[in-house]
């Protein structure tokens, strides 16, 4: 509530209209007013998204082009139990790590709980009810059985049961909405410790609810459901192609009664043949001449292409990364530009992926390390520990070893003489050192005698700079001319020269 105690306002408040030089010349001040106009009894949540329709979350959940990206971008934050770990304060307070890691591993579906308030990035906010209970148990490397407050489970609640009220003082606090008793209730001092609010980009604006990229795309998403509306629409269109029915012309000086005949005869003629070419069948009178043409799909591949650069917007703003490229022509969006290329998309989705983890450990760490911490402040104080600050969760990007890279850097590290050790090579392909009685495979071809530092046989015989088997094809002498001096990773043998 820190926000609320520089913003709300103590003196009396009287609504009234925004001033005069407000209402033209800024709007932001404008709208800001009028939000602020119930100051003394709620502010609302000031989501765009919410305010186009009330049932946008709702529905986007369904489509699966936006949902697909957001379910991605959840995971890459949240990670699993290998993703995160707790960080003391000081030296001191090393001792509470093993215990405050007892009290997180007993939450149940830590990973969901995770998962779920990563999505602040979409909605701009999301909350954490922290239901628990007293449990008589021995926790971390503590061997004595004590009186624990232990979290059971992280409740997900909605943002849209929560809103901003103000008391008759002018005095802001969180209120939920309680089905039973189908009003706000106040969320009071005494539990706010048992919440966790994850605000995404809380500017001015946001009026302390956040700000998420649900509102960002909410026009992109309207477009293309307007897009998808024509489309199926004028599926059948672009599908049966168009067909020309030519009748007899009306003469110049027909009658009304004529026109009106011969336009109830056109749409006999229309409704017959829609019939008809859904049923692949023709039939007509002899005076009626008919023409059919195949369907050239101009309409449909524009609509097709309209809706896949909506996709690929939506896809990039809710992933990151995305940098827009355009062709020679500068109007087409290819994205095969030098900003789109892979590595560079790759370090800006991370970069936006860190700083995600970075808020949401935050979050945790404030929300649900420091209720515990609370919780159990008389027991920890009997243990000693009273004068400690609870550690800090931190999540982290764990990203499965890319042998294939790793070996590649040996094989450079090999072939220039850079002693490395059988240990951290081992490691560094994930293959466990073989021992004695295990059956070994051998490549047939390798020389060990002449490989430094890295012995096939265990010796690890270094290079004297003389060729060890002359003649041999695997270890040609000649040098290499390039600016560096040394032989080239492709160089076949892998002896360097240094300087030659």
């Amino acid at each position: 509530m820190g926000y609320w105690d520089t913003v709300a306002s103590r003196a009396p408040y009287q609504p009234g209209p925004p001033p005069a030089r407000y209402t033209h010349t800024n709007v932001y001040l404008t709208d800001l007013i009028t939000r602020l106009r119930g100051l003394r009894t709620w502010l609302e949540d000031p989501d765009h998204a919410l305010e186009l329709d009330p049932e946008f979350y709702k529905k986007v959940e369904k489509e699966v082009v936006i949902e697909s990206a957001r379910i991605y971008r959840r995971h890459k934050v949240a990670g699993t139990r290998r993703s995160w770990f707790l960080e003391p304060e000081n030296k001191r307070s090393q001792v509470l790590i093993p215990l405050f890691e007892s009290f997180l591993n007993r939450i149940s579906r830590f990973d969901s709980v995770r998962y779920n308030l990563a999505d602040a990035f979409f909605k701009g906010m999301t909350v954490g009810l922290i239901e628990g209970d007293w449990f008589t148990c021995r926790l971390g490397n503590d061997m004595v059985a004590r009186r624990w407050w232990i979290p059971v489970q992280v409740r997900d609640i909605d943002k849209q049961r929560l809103s901003i009220e103000f008391d008759e003082g002018g005095n802001p606090s969180w209120t939920i909405f309680d089905f039973r008793r189908y009003n706000h209730v106040q969320i009071t001092p005494q539990n706010l410790w048992h919440y966790i609010f994850h605000r995404y980009d809380t500017r001015e604006s946001s009026l302390g609810y956040g700000s998420g990229l649900g509102a960002r795309i909410v026009y992109y998403w309207t477009v293309k459901t307007i897009i998808w509306e024509i489309f199926v629409q004028g599926g059948s269109r672009w599908g049966y192609g168009w067909v020309i029915a030519k009748l007899s012309n009306l003469l110049a000086g027909s009658t009304s009664e004529d026109l009106e005949t011969y336009a109830a005869k056109v749409d006999t003629v229309i409704t017959q043949l829609e019939k008809q070419r859904e049923e692949h069948i023709f039939v007509s009178d002899k005076d009626v001449e008919i023409e059919v043409g195949s369907p050239s799909g101009e309409g449909g591949s524009i609509i097709i292409k309209i809706l896949d650069y909506c996709d690929r917007a939506i896809v990039a703003i809710v992933s990151g990364g995305w940098f827009p490229s355009f062709s020679d022509s500068g109007s087409d969006r290819t994205g095969s530009g030098g900003y789109n290329s892979t590595e560079v998309r790759s370090e800006a989705s991370e970069a936006v992926f860190s700083y995600d983890r970075s808020i949401l450990s935050e979050c945790i760490t404030d929300g649900l390390i420091k209720c515990i911490h609370r919780c159990n402040y008389p027991t920890l104080s009997q243990m000693g520990y009273g004068s400690m600050d609870p550690p800090r969760f931190i999540l982290q990007d764990i990203r499965a070893p890319n042998h294939v890279q790793r070996a590649e850097i040996l094989k450079f590290a090999y072939a220039i003489g850079l002693p490395v050790a059988k240990v951290d090579a081992y490691e560094q392909l994930g293959i466990p050192e073989p021992d004695q009685d295990d059956e070994i495979l051998v490549n047939p071809n390798f020389n060990p005698s002449g490989s430094p530092g890295l012995g096939g046989n265990g010796s690890g015989a270094k290079w004297s700079g003389e060729d060890p088997n002359p003649g041999h094809p695997a270890f040609p002498m000649t040098r290499n001319r390039n600016p560096f001096g040394m032989f080239s990773p492709e160089s076949a043998g892998g002896v360097s020269e240094v300087g030659k």
